[in-house]
């Protein structure tokens, strides 16, 4: 029975930038812009192939939590390094920074309703 990649970067193996790239749902393009800009820090095998390990792994989906939709790059880099108080205060800002687009988004969407509405098609075609 083959592992998969969860199960072998939970038991310490390390998994190249495809396997890490499918594992959390983003491109290797990605994984090597985050580590171009200081995010992430791959390991390299003697081939200087990227290994990604199980800290890797949850460093890469806490950097999708924190950028869906924001902070910026440059502010997930500086909560990756702050103690877990920081970070609970950060993730307090990003929910009300959400709940205040809401409303904005609603008339967004109310919008486009009523624009597709008059060129004769229904909103949810």
């Amino acid at each position: 029975m083959r592992t998969s990649p969860e199960q072998t970067a939970a038991h310490g193996a390390m998994l190249t930038i495809g396997e890490t790239a499918s594992l959390c749902a983003v491109s290797a393009r990605m994984l090597r812009h985050r580590e171009s800009v200081g995010l992430l820090h791959p390991e390299r095998d003697g081939n200087g192939y990227r290994l990604y390990g199980e800290h890797d792994i949850a460093h890469i989906r806490r950097i999708r939590l924190y950028r869906d939709p924001e902070p910026n790059v440059e502010q997930i880099g500086a909560i990756l390094g702050q103690p877990t108080k920081e970070t609970v205060a950060l993730l307090r800002m990003h929910r009300d920074s959400i709940e205040q687009r809401i409303p904005r988004c609603r008339r967004r969407c109310r919008a486009s309703t009523h624009r597709a509405g008059t060129r004769g098609a229904t909103p949810h075609q």
